[in-house]
């Protein structure tokens, strides 16, 4: 290979070699630089041992302070263009950087303190514009609750379960229409199915001198029913019909327990109207009401459950309810208005479940009954006359009476005094006491009950007599 080739392949022309001096001398300096810069980032314990031929001595005697360190840097100068030495501390550095901590540790908390007095002031205008507008900043929904209470009496009992619609539904297949045909008219009613075959209970009087009973149900079917039996002391009566499909029964409560207050419903057919719901209260329990005859006689003294529930004409024979829907009364009169012509109202009267229960189940089979515990006839003399005074005109003869006391006119066949005392007697005492007055007749015989003895003087042809009478 000649010369000149040896220069094109890179061996080294003289000009190449002039600049390999001039970069070589530049890397060294570089190095120099480079191992002062080692050397600065040692800790105490390992300047002593950095070599010495890394830095210059100059260096050295400025690293004798074992608190401050000061390192040669080489940096740019964009003025001369050229690398320049720049020297940097580490405690001026450090003061730097704690003080650029504090100033930014100042700025957090006036900005925590800002946000947190921002919210605050919010939080107390909210509160204020509360109480100031209430229900005009906040209405809610308006919410309608459907409210039933229950009460729960100290032996467990509750007040009942049902809503009265609930009671009137479980009650509409079970409660009768009664249309009764009498020789002289007729008349409505109400009934009460006992059982699914059949059996339905109403009040004796409803069916008094019936020729013909019919019975209709809610669904306008109806059947022809017989009279298997009747108790006119305890006004109850059941009567039979023959369904083409099982009779939905009524429930059958309890009246032993009832306290005055608890809520009851009354359903019957009054005035010629299908099932009528009302409702009330109990308003008295055992509460005794005498029935007169058609004399102003007391006939009979039921004991019976009072409501001011409405009842009316044609609700005879209906279902008194508790609020479970269960039968505890069997409605039968209310009082109207007195002699005095005072009228009244909310006074309706129910015979109580449980004792007519028992005369119910005689009545299903044909049996008789003469009131049970439900009613006592009052057993009647069977008289009629006038009080008359001693050396008195009795208006009855236009004579002056030889005696005082009740003068008889007239003896009812078939009673109490049928065969003992005659027309024109006068009974001067009765079980003992004077009659001056017929209320004191009327007040023995109440206390009296049918099958009772009692004895009574009379002034006959001119002298006195004692009898003994057995009262029916």
């Amino acid at each position: 290979m000649n010369e000149n080739e040896k220069d094109i392949n890179g061996v080294s022309t003289e000009e190449e070699k002039a600049e390999d001096v001039k970069d070589t001398e530049t890397v060294n300096e570089a190095d120099e630089i480079k191992e002062d810069t080692q050397t600065a980032s040692l800790e105490d314990t390992e300047a002593d041992e950095t070599p010495k031929d890394s830095i210059d001595t100059e260096s050295t005697q400025k690293q004798e302070s074992p608190t401050e360190y000061t390192v040669a840097r080489r940096e740019y100068s964009p003025v001369s263009g050229e690398s320049e030495y720049a020297r940097w501390s580490y405690i001026e550095q450090s003061a730097r950087d704690r003080k650029a901590q504090k100033k930014s540790n100042g700025r957090g908390a006036l900005v925590f303190t800002a946000v947190m007095s921002a919210a605050f002031s919010a939080a107390i205008v909210a509160l204020i514009l509360a109480l100031v507008f209430g229900n005009a900043l906040y209405r809610p929904e308006k919410v309608v609750y459907e409210e039933k209470i229950i009460y729960v009496r100290e032996d467990g009992k509750t007040s009942g379960s049902l809503s009265i619609p609930e009671i009137s539904e479980k009650l509409d297949p079970s409660i009768v229409f009664i249309d009764v045909e009498t020789q002289n008219g007729g008349g409505t009613a109400t009934g009460i199915v006992l059982t699914a075959d059949g059996y339905i209970i109403t009040n004796a009087h409803v069916i008094e001198d019936a020729v013909k009973i019919t019975a209709i149900f809610n669904d306008k079917t109806e059947y022809e029913a017989t009279l298997c039996g009747a108790d006119e002391v305890a006004d109850l009566a059941v009567i039979k019909v023959t369904p083409s499909s099982p009779l939905i029964p009524a429930e059958i409560g309890s009246s032993e327990d009832l306290l005055v207050g608890e809520s009851v419903v009354a359903i019957g057919c009054p005035a010629g109207y299908t099932a009528t719901t009302t409702e009330g209260i109990v308003s008295a329990v055992n509460r005794e009401i005498e029935i007169f005859d058609s004399d102003g006689r007391i006939e009979k003294t039921m004991t019976l459950l009072q409501t001011n529930a409405n009842i009316n004409p044609g609700n005879s024979g209906g279902a008194l309810l508790d609020m479970d829907g269960k039968v505890i009364g069997i409605t039968t009169l209310k009082l109207v208005e007195s002699g005095a012509g005072i009228n009244y109202d909310g006074l309706g009267f129910a015979i109580p479940i449980t004792p007519a229960m028992d005369i119910i189940e005689v009545l299903k089979t044909g049996g008789e009954s003469y009131g049970g515990s439900v009613a006592s006839k009052t057993p009647s003399l069977g008289v009629t006359g006038t009080i008359v005074k001693k050396g008195v005109l009795n208006p009855s003869t236009n004579e002056k009476s030889p005696a005082d006391g009740f003068y008889v006119s007239e003896v009812a066949a078939g009673s109490s005094a049928d065969g003992i005392i005659k027309a024109g007697d006068i009974i001067v005492l009765f079980d003992g006491k004077p009659i001056d007055d017929i209320e004191v007749v009327r007040d023995i015989l109440k206390q009296k009950k049918a099958g009772d003895k009692v004895t009574a003087v009379v002034y006959r042809d001119g002298s006195e007599t004692t009898l003994t009478i057995t009262l029916k």
